[in-house]
């Protein structure tokens, strides 16, 4: 007998804990139908038919809403929020650091500006001049952010706008001309085009850049060890703190602007240029009478600037530094320079 009675115990525990259990998929379609009767606008949905995971994500005046189906919504206001960034720099003591940045709250979008009627949103001009955003072309990734490009006014690249859902009132803002983020299926890719580090000399006006990837929840996920100068030049991030920045900078900079050392075969003159100097009058080696003789420079480069050796002829003393080794030219002591390598 009490072996009947805990079987028709455990029998009606079964049929109670089905029949409260929730019909997600009804719920799920129940939502989307009353959603749509109230004319919020839908980013995404999803409704798992093994009943594991549920979502809608839609905007609702001035706000996204994430509903999992379960006790509560996740908001996420529009109005007032703060900005941020990862950005590259160095710091007070020249280290690399790649670090977010926050910008004061300021107002994105309010009420006023949502058009649930038209399906668009306008963008406040205290962020950037007013844009005008189709609901169609703002890109949700699953439930944990959307994102939407906005045509930049001041340049030829789009502004980024990613809202993750997880940071309320955080809003990730790129700025085309000096930032770019994208959206590659898994993570966002960020490249930082105006990294502020320190720049050696010769190479202010190359481009820098640094790359990383952000989760989806807005974290970085992973990041460069090194920047790249005018696309090819890669300098190690640790060489900043270890003081080996400025031999980077130079290589680069011989590279990119290479200078060479001419001698000049009638006078024996050394100079440092980017191109063969002019021709000119150069005063000659040697006198007639009374009456000096002027002949025309005719220069000879010996070698490639650089930073590696110090070279000094053994009989003028003249020196040439150069990762090269440099040609003989002519010496004013003797008939070529004699080169002895100091380092």
């Amino acid at each position: 007998m009490k072996s009947k009675w805990l079987t028709f115990l455990m029998f009606l525990s079964m049929v109670l804990t089905v029949s409260c259990g929730k019909d997600y998929n009804a719920l799920f379609q129940e939502r989307i139908t009353e959603l749509n009767k109230e004319g919020k606008y839908i980013l995404n949905q999803y409704n798992d038919s093994v009943g594991k995971e549920h979502y809608i994500v839609y905007i609702d005046v001035d706000k996204i809403v994430v509903d999992t189906l379960g006790d509560s919504l996740q908001v996420y206001p529009l109005n007032v929020m703060e900005h941020f960034q990862y950005r590259a720099k160095t710091d007070n003591n020249g280290k690399f650091v790649f670090e977010k940045e926050i910008t004061p709250k300021s107002t994105l979008v309010s009420s006023a500006q949502v058009d649930l009627k038209n399906k668009e949103m306008l963008i406040d001009k205290n962020i950037m001049q007013s844009a005008n955003v189709k609901f169609k072309d703002i890109k949700c990734v699953g439930k944990d952010c959307a994102y939407v490009n906005v045509k930049n006014p001041s340049g030829n690249n789009n502004n980024t706008y990613i809202f993750f859902f997880n940071k309320p009132r955080l809003l990730y803002v790129t700025y085309g001309n000096y930032h770019s983020t994208i959206f590659n299926g898994k993570s966002f890719d960020i490249v930082d085009k105006d990294p502020l580090v320190k720049r050696g000399e010769g190479l202010y006006d190359q481009k820098f850049e640094y790359k990383a990837k952000m989760s989806t929840k807005g974290e970085i996920i992973q990041k460069d060890d090194y920047i790249t100068v005018a696309g090819e030049y890669k300098i190690p991030v640790s060489a900043y703190a270890s003081g080996e920045v400025d031999s980077y900078f130079a290589k680069i900079a011989a590279d990119l602007k290479p200078t060479y050392y001419w001698n000049c075969q009638n006078c024996y003159k050394v100079v440092k240029s980017e191109s063969k100097p002019e021709s000119g009058f150069c005063e000659s080696n040697f006198f007639t009478g009374s009456t000096s003789t002027w002949t025309i420079h005719s220069w000879v480069r010996l070698c490639k600037a650089g930073s590696l050796h110090t070279y000094q002829c053994q009989d003028c003393g003249v020196q040439v530094k150069t990762n090269d080794v440099p040609k003989m030219g002519a010496c004013r002591y003797g008939a070529n320079h004699v080169w002895s390598q100091l380092q």
